[in-house]
């Protein structure tokens, strides 16, 4: 037996089990992703962008501490949304050498975004830690915060797209993924899009609280991360099918080899 045997197979194990934490990690982002926005800082609807700024400065007044805390649990959330990504970006490295490329700018788009489920909260947690500041600086605030959440779609928009399109152009007799996965992922860019008009309402669907803008963009996003999460879990151990059939193979190979060969009477 080669030497270099049982370190391969633990080297396997242990990029799997890393692999495994990465897909993990999505669910547990969207996990405390909905704890801390929806259970503990009840930002479901939103405040209205509709209100006044003395009733937005009341809104932070109550129940301060549970907004601060859902607003942490939240940022905790927001920052598994990295490896989650980076989990993504290994799997579509799978699809083939031609989508290297998209697999690297997945990443980069899905860092770029993590900022938007991160920066936004730490701006809402100063809201929270001074609730008596004059009332229009925590409109202000209030404003900068749910618009820099909420709006800033475009890096989850590339995701999708550079994700479907890997999907389509991976040539393998088994995908990494299944086809219906890319139109999935084409589809949830679409439906992304209108949240980019949040600043030009104030009321009606394409407010930051109304349904075009938040309730269906926010669903499909969570929705999207629980499916990428149990797709690239199949695909996990789909691979290890994979390698064990090859493994097999191989070793058949070998003891083909090894085996002298019957020499015929003369």
């Amino acid at each position: 037996m080669n030497s270099q045997e049982p370190n391969t197979s633990i080297s396997r194990h242990i990029t799997e089990r890393n692999q495994m934490l990465c897909a993990r990690a999505g669910l547990s982002c969207a996990v405390l992703m909905v704890i801390g926005w929806c259970a503990l800082a009840q930002f479901i609807p939103p405040p209205s962008p509709n209100l006044s700024a003395a009733a937005t400065a009341d809104y932070w007044q109550h129940g301060t501490v549970m907004k601060m805390t859902g607003l942490v649990v939240a940022l905790w959330g927001g920052t598994l949304y990295v490896p989650f990504i980076v989990g993504i970006s290994w799997q579509m490295l799978r699809t083939g050498t031609h989508n290297r490329i998209l697999a690297v700018v997945q990443g980069a788009a899905g860092i770029f975004a993590t900022t938007f489920m991160t920066v936004p909260f730490t701006v809402m947690m100063a809201v929270a830690f001074r609730p008596d500041r004059p009332a229009e600086l925590t409109q202000l605030l209030t404003d900068f915060g749910f618009i820099f959440a909420l709006t800033t779609v475009t890096g989850f928009c590339l995701q999708n797209v550079v994700i479907g399109l890997a999907i389509l152009q991976d040539q393998a007799l088994t995908p990494v993924f299944p086809r219906w996965l890319a139109y999935f992922n084409f589809w949830l860019a679409f439906a992304f899009v209108p949240a980019a008009l949040i600043p030009f309402f104030k009321t009606g669907p394409f407010a930051w609280n109304g349904v075009l803008s938040f309730w269906i963009p926010v669903g499909l996003f969570v929705a999207w991360i629980v499916v990428m999460s149990v797709m690239q879990h199949k695909a996990i151990l789909a691979n290890r099918e994979l390698q064990a059939v090859s493994t097999g193979r191989d070793e058949a190979r070998q003891g083909e080899v090894a085996t002298p060969q019957a020499i015929a009477p003369e």
